[in-house]
């Protein structure tokens, strides 16, 4: 498939209804349809989320969110996140991103796809290699470093390489607590107590 069929193809899912996409994603995954090689999946994950977010109307005035849209969106970054372990992380942060705005806005319902906020808790967990308590230590450890002994620690190369990785995951941290900040605006969703200790020291984190 050339570059202008597969930009046809992806204009042509944007314009149908959420539920066809839907239909022609399973068709694709279960091997009845062949996946273009150069097909923008990046792409058809952004249109969809941003039409499951709800376009704004001729009148200036914001449409609900679209969940139908919302599962298209996430099942496109699961696909990405599953075929792509370098953008696992940045696809994975997509879907979740999605998820949080889309309980926010429409509700927590235990056990569906899209709206479980338990899904998302379980993801950021999954994922966490520091407690609360580690991560402020490394953070503030950082601050000192980088105000005080940047030029002594710098000499020890493994030392520093280490520290390094450590608050490059620390970043991670921070960013997954915007998912966790936004999924905790929705009142029928209670976080336990160790969601409000992470997210008493987000900002600490560098």
């Amino acid at each position: 498939m050339s570059e202008e069929e597969a930009t046809k193809l992806l204009n042509s899912l944007t314009q149908q209804k959420a539920t066809q996409v839907q239909d022609w994603l399973k068709s694709v995954w279960q091997g009845k349809q062949q996946i273009p090689e150069n097909f923008n999946w990046d792409g058809l994950a952004i249109v969809a989320a941003d039409k499951a977010r709800g376009t704004v109307s001729s009148f200036g005035e914001q449409e609900p969110p679209n969940l139908d849209w919302a599962k298209v969106a996430i099942s496109v970054y699961d696909f990405l996140a599953a075929t792509h372990p370098n953008m696992k992380y940045s696809f994975s942060l997509d879907a979740m991103m999605l998820r949080a705005y889309t309980i926010s806005k429409m509700g927590y319902i235990p056990g569906d796809p899209i709206l479980d906020g338990a899904c998302i808790v379980n993801w950021f967990l999954n994922n966490l290699k520091f407690s609360p308590k580690e991560a402020l230590c490394i953070a503030l450890h950082w601050k000192d470093v980088m105000a005080n002994k940047y030029k002594e620690l710098t000499q020890n190369q493994q030392q520093f390489a280490t520290l390094i990785e450590e608050v490059r995951q620390l970043r991670q941290i921070k960013n997954q607590l915007l998912v966790i900040q936004l999924l905790s605006q929705n009142n029928q969703f209670k976080l336990d107590e160790e969601m409000y200790t992470w997210l008493s020291i987000q900002q600490q984190l560098p």
